[in-house]
C-alpha cells in the first residue's frame, strides 16, 4: 500500500477511548475519487461526528455496521484543512483488533493526544474515516483558541430533550446551516421509552422488541442506533463539534441514587424499580456505557471499576480564549431523591441543608459541587458560563404583595428542590465578585431568561441582589409545556379525570393555540416570579447565543417538530435580546 512506517507512539487516552497509530501520509491519494462512495451508508449507517473540543483536536466519532466488518482489516482517517482533503494534516490507523462487538462497533478518537501536535489552535479541519476502500461522509470541527488568548466573541447553540417519537429533527437540519462555533446539548439527547408515554400522537417509534422501556444495554444500543439513523441529526453532528452532557431520559425518568441502598433510584412504575440492588448499579451502568459508545466525548473513564460513580465521571469544562470557561455539570448521577416525594403540602424537605457526605439532599454531590465553585469562583475568563440541566431558578406560585410562596410549579426534581445546594452556589458567585455568571438550562420544554437572585425569599428583585441570568432552551421535539399541560391526565380515560385533569387540559389547549391566551399565561407566571425577564411554553427548538466582551445576544427559534416535512417547518426566529451585565438589562433586539 505504499505506507511509511508507523510513529512508535500508541494512544490509548482513556479507556473507553479507541487506540489509534499516526500514519506517515495517506494510502488513498489527496482525492476522494479513488475510493467507494456508493456503500457509505452501509459501511458508516451513521455517519461520522465530532465532540469535547480543545484548542488542539477534537474526539472525532463514527460506527461500522457489524455486517461490513472484516478480521485483520484496519480502519483509517484522514484530517484535512481542505474537504478535498489535498491539505492533509494528519492520517490514523485503527487496527481489526479494535474494531469490536463489545463496544457495538464505534470508534471515538481522542485527537487532542498524540495528534496535537499537528494540529492549530482556533482553525476549522475537516475530517473523514475509511474503511474496506469505502469512505464515510467528512465531518467538520473545530478547534478552541489557546486559554488566555484574547477573543471578542463565540457562538454556540444550546439544545435540550430531543424525544424521537415526539416529532421530527426538522430542527437540527436548519442548526446545520448555521454559522456556529459548536454545539452545548444540556440532555435528554435520548429517552428510554419505545414511545413517548402519555401521548397518543406518536410521529414514529423505537423497536425495543416489545418493551416500552429500555432495560439492559443493548436496548440503549438499540435507541441511539435508532436516533443516530436520522438524517437531520446526522447532519448536524457533521457539521458541529458537540459538547454532550446528559440528563435523566439517557437511564430513566426522574432517576437518582439511593445512598442508603447505594444503587439506582427508580420511579414505582419502571420495570426495574423492584429489582435487587445489584441489577440497578448493572442497569446505570449500561447506560454509561452505551452513552459513552454513541456520544464523542472526553471524560474521565475507569474501565475497570464496577461502580457507576467511579466507572464514568463526566462533568467536565472548556475555556475559550480569555472570553468564557464553560462548566458541564451532571445533576444526575450523584443526587439524592427528589423531596416531597409522596408526601403532604406542607413538607419541607427541600429546605433541608447540603449534607458533604452526600447521604443527603444533594444534587452534584460534595466533590462535583466543589469543583463546580472551586471552578467558577477561580475562572480568570470575563465569562462563567455552566452548563446546566434542570430548571436553576425559583418557579413559584409567589403572592406579589405577601412575598409567600405556596407552591413550587415546576416540582422538585430541579433546584428548588435543593435550595440550600443552590444558595451555597449563589454566595459562592456572590463572594467571588464575578459580574458575568449565567447558567444553561434545559429540560423544562420551555424557553426563559431568569435573572438569579441572591435570595429568592425575596419576592420583589428590588429587594434582593442579582449574580446572575439563567437562560433556558426550548426542546426540540419533546412535547412543550403547553402540550404537557393538555396531558396531565396521563394515560386515564377521560370518564376518570377529575377537575384538575380538565382544567389542565383546557388550559394547555388554549395556551397552546391562543395568543390571548398565552399572553395571559405568561404574565401570571412572571407575575408570581419577577425574576423571569421572559417565558414561553408553547413552542419547540432551539436557542442561540453569542458571548461577546461586555454583552450577549440570545435568540430562540421555533421550528414545528410535527410539520409534515422539513419544507413546512420553517425556522422563526421568536425571540432577541441582549444582555448587559454591568446593568442587569435584558433588552429585546428589534
Amino acid at each position: 500500500m505504499g505506507i511509511n512506517r508507523r510513529d512508535l507512539c500508541r494512544l490509548f487516552g482513556f479507556s473507553l477511548l479507541t487506540p489509534y497509530t499516526r500514519i506517515q501520509g495517506s494510502p488513498f491519494g489527496p482525492k476522494t475519487s479513488g475510493l467507494n462512495s456508493t456503500a457509505t451508508a452501509t459501511i458508516f449507517p451513521l455517519s461520522v461526528a465530532s465532540g469535547d473540543p480543545a484548542p488542539h483536536g477534537v474526539v472525532i466519532w463514527t460506527k461500522l455496521d457489524a455486517s461490513g466488518v472484516k478480521d485483520g482489516l484496519s480502519l483509517y482517517f484522514e484530517v484535512s484543512l481542505s474537504p478535498m482533503f489535498d491539505k492533509l494534516v494528519y492520517v490514523g490507523e485503527v487496527e481489526s483488533e479494535h474494531l469490536i462487538p463489545d463496544r457495538d462497533y464505534t470508534v471515538s478518537i481522542d485527537l487532542n493526544a498524540e495528534a496535537a501536535s499537528f494540529l492549530e489552535s482556533d482553525q476549522r479541519y475537516f475530517y473523514r474515516f475509511i474503511y474496506d476502500g469505502v469512505v464515510s461522509r467528512t465531518g467538520r470541527f473545530r478547534t478552541l483558541p489557546e486559554p488566555g488568548k484574547a477573543v471578542n466573541a463565540c457562538q454556540f447553540a444550546l439544545l435540550t430533550c430531543q424525544d424521537f417519537s415526539s416529532g421530527y429533527f426538522y430542527a437540527l437540519r436548519h442548526l446545520a446551516a448555521e454559522e456556529i462555533d459548536f454545539v452545548i446539548h444540556l440532555g435528554d439527547f435520548i429517552y428510554e421509552y419505545a414511545a413517548y408515554p402519555g401521548q397518543d400522537n406518536h410521529v414514529r417509534t423505537v423497536d425495543l422488541d416489545g418493551r416500552s422501556v429500555a432495560e439492559s444495554l443493548e436496548d440503549f444500543r438499540a435507541i441511539y442506533r435508532t436516533y443516530r439513523r436520522d438524517p437531520n441529526l446526522q447532519l448536524a453532528m457533521e457539521n458541529h463539534t458537540w459538547i454532550v452532557t446528559w440528563d435523566d431520559h439517557e437511564t430513566a425518568n426522574n432517576a437518582y441514587w439511593d445512598y442508603g441502598k447505594d444503587t439506582l433510584g427508580l420511579e414505582k412504575d419502571h420495570p426495574l424499580s423492584l429489582a435487587s440492588s445489584e441489577t440497578k448499579r448493572r442497569f446505570k451502568r449500561a447506560s454509561q456505557q452505551a452513552w459513552l459508545e454513541y456520544i464523542p466525548a472526553r471524560v474521565h473513564i475507569d474501565h475497570g471499576a464496577e461502580h457507576p460513580h467511579q466507572f464514568l465521571r463526566i462533568y467536565r469544562n472548556f475555556r475559550y480564549g480569555d472570553l468564557m470557561d464553560l462548566f458541564m455539570m451532571d445533576t444526575r448521577t450523584y443526587r439524592t431523591e427528589q423531596p416531597c416525594i409522596g408526601k403532604n403540602i406542607t413538607c419541607k424537605d427541600y429546605a433541608k441543608p447540603i449534607d458533604d457526605d452526600q447521604l443527603e439532599h444533594s444534587m452534584l454531590g460534595s466533590m462535583q459541587r466543589q469543583w463546580l465553585i472551586d471552578g467558577v469562583t477561580e475562572s480568570e475568563c470575563r465569562w462563567q458560563l455552566v452548563g446546566n440541566q434542570t430548571l436553576f431558578s425559583q418557579f413559584g406560585l409567589t403572592g406579589p404583595w405577601s412575598g409567600h410562596t405556596y407552591a413550587y410549579l415546576a416540582g422538585y426534581d430541579g433546584w428548588d428542590g435543593y435550595q440550600s445546594e443552590r444558595d451555597t452556589i449563589i454566595d459562592a458567585v456572590k463572594n467571588a465578585g464575578l459580574e458575568r455568571f449565567v447558567v444553561l438550562t434545559g429540560d423544562f420544554h420551555t424557553y426563559l431568561a431568569s435573572f438569579i437572585k441572591l435570595d429568592f425569599s425575596q419576592s420583589k428583585i428590588e429587594d434582593t441582589e442579582v449574580i446572575g441570568l439563567e437562560l433556558m432552551t426550548p426542546s426540540v421535539t419533546s412535547a412543550n409545556f403547553a402540550t404537557t399541560l393538555a396531558k396531565t391526565s396521563g394515560d386515564k380515560p377521560q370518564s376518570e379525570w377529575n377537575f384538575w385533569d380538565r382544567a389542565s387540559r383546557a388550559l394547555g389547549l388554549a395556551y397552546s393555540k391562543t395568543k390571548v391566551i398565552d399572553k395571559v399565561v405568561e404574565h401570571k407566571i412572571r407575575t408570581w416570579n419577577d425574576h423571569f425577564q421572559d417565558f414561553g411554553g408553547n413552542l419547540n427548538g432551539y436557542a442561540l447565543l453569542k458571548v461577546e466582551r461586555d454583552s450577549l445576544r440570545w435568540s430562540i427559534f421555533h421550528i414545528d417538530p410535527g410539520a409534515d416535512s422539513f419544507e413546512e417547518a420553517p425556522k422563526l426566529e421568536v425571540r432577541a435580546k441582549r444582555y448587559h451585565p454591568n446593568t442587569n438589562l435584558l433588552q429585546d433586539i428589534n
